[in-house]
This record gives structure tokens, sequence and C-alpha cells, in this order.
């Protein structure tokens, strides 16, 4: 999500600058002074120089020299379950051709667990039923607490039981995995949702690493560490410091 640098929220904002617009329901608005963003604000109306009073909250848009440099976001997705990862991993398996044939299901366990934190890994076990087939079951192990906890996420059974089907079912394992890890690879930014982090970006927009704030469980204090980090020997710097629960930039550093 946040490869290419984003749109701050508007408490991003310290001020509004005379010539900025700002979009409120069906009012643009021609700023004239700069304006502290925390207090009441003025401008007028683009269309019959009306004056319009507001606040920072009834903000929906800011431009900038035509571009638009703040904006009230969407709502944040919802935390990732684990039903989303089963059928993102069994979509990606089945479109690259490596879903068996001899499978007779595959179903999702835990569905109550919500992903919070990339510090999981997945593994797999494989074997023979007390009555007939044989199963694969999936595991996550989430490092994220002061202690790690092993849930089983999925389970995949097959009626078959020879060595060849064995043999399947264990590759079947190794191949949920890996997707499993391709998937929140691809998703890393979605499933951070605790915390503070500092993006930095070329000047091109493009995002070279995270710092992560995992200490600063409060905005004040993250704004106050990410300015003292600013403050330590950057230069040339691009950063956004992002609030993961919302996936909200809610700090820019230019």
């Amino acid at each position: 999500m946040f490869e290419i640098r984003q749109v701050p929220a508007i408490e991003a904002l310290e001020e509004i600058k005379e010539g900025d617009v700002v979009y409120i329901g069906p009012h643009a608005v021609d700023i004239f002074d700069d304006q502290n963003i925390r207090g009441k604000l003025t401008g007028y109306d683009c269309n019959d120089g009306e004056e319009i009073q507001f606040t920072r909250t009834d903000i929906e848009a800011v431009t900038r020299n035509g571009i638009e440099i703040a904006r009230d976001p969407e709502e944040p997705p919802q935390l990732f379950k684990v039903e989303d990862a089963i059928n993102a991993i069994v979509d990606s398996l089945k479109k690259d051709g490596r879903w068996p044939v001899i499978l007779d299901y595959i179903s999702p366990r835990s569905k109550d667990y919500a992903f919070k934190s990339v510090d999981i890994c997945a593994s797999y076990d494989v074997f023979y039923g007390g009555s007939e087939g044989i199963y694969t079951e999936l595991y996550l192990i989430d490092f994220s607490g002061d202690e790690e906890v092993k849930i089983n996420i999925a389970t995949a059974k097959t009626l078959d039981d020879d060595a060849g089907a064995y043999r399947t079912m264990a590759m079947l394992g190794a191949n949920l995995v890996l997707a499993f890890n391709e998937w929140v690879r691809k998703n890393m930014d979605l499933f951070i949702r605790e915390g503070y982090g500092l993006m930095f970006y070329t000047k091109t927009g493009d995002r070279k690493y995270i710092r992560f704030l995992k200490e600063s469980k409060y905005r004040d204090n993250a704004i106050r560490e990410a300015i003292g980090i600013i403050k330590n020997g950057y230069g040339d710097i691009h950063a956004d410091l992002v609030e993961f629960k919302t996936l909200r930039i809610i700090k820019r550093f230019d």
C-alpha cells in the first residue's frame, strides 16, 4: 500500500496557506492567508465569494498549486482473517496449476483469528487419518506476543492413502506455506496494524525503508520520536509517519 508515497490525512497538515483551495462538501474554498490547521479557519467560496468558516474536521481535501496535498482518507481495510489467507493462497495454487486433483477438501480453522503483525510464519504437518485418508494441517506461528502461539489455520484431506498420495499431500503442505509467505509479502502494509512507522522515500516517491516505532504506543509520543529521528542527522529527507491502526499518514517530513 505504501510502496509509493501516498497523500497524507488532513491531520498531517500543520497549516493551510494562502493560495490553497479547501474542499468542504459542495464548496471549494479559497484561502487568502496562512492559518493554523488546529484553530478556526476562514476562506471564501470560489463560486460566490461568500465567507465560510470551518474546522479541520470539516475538510475533505486540500490542494496547493493544483496538486492535492491532503485528504480525508476512507475507512481503513478490515483486519485480515484466516479465511482471507486461505482463500488467497488456494486461488494462487489453482492459478499456478499446483492444486492436487486428489484433494477431497480444504477447510479454514481458527476463523476468529485476525492478523495484526508480520511476526508470523507458517508450517505444516502430514499424517494418516485414524480410519481413512491423509491429512495436511497448515499452522500459523505467531511471534508477536510475549510467547509464541501456534494455531491450526486449515485442514486439507484426501481419501487416497497410498505412498503417492502421501507425497502429494506433503507437497501441498510445502506449497501452502510458500503461497502463504508470498501473500504476506505482497500485503505487508496491511498486516502491521499496531504502533507507528516512519517511512522513508526517494525524491521520486518510491519507498526506501521503514523504521518501526514499536515503543511509541501513543500518537504524541510517536510524533516526538519521529521528529527526534529526523533531527539526528538526516539531510535531504522525505518521510511520512504512519499510524498503522488507521493506515493514515499523520505527519510528513520534507
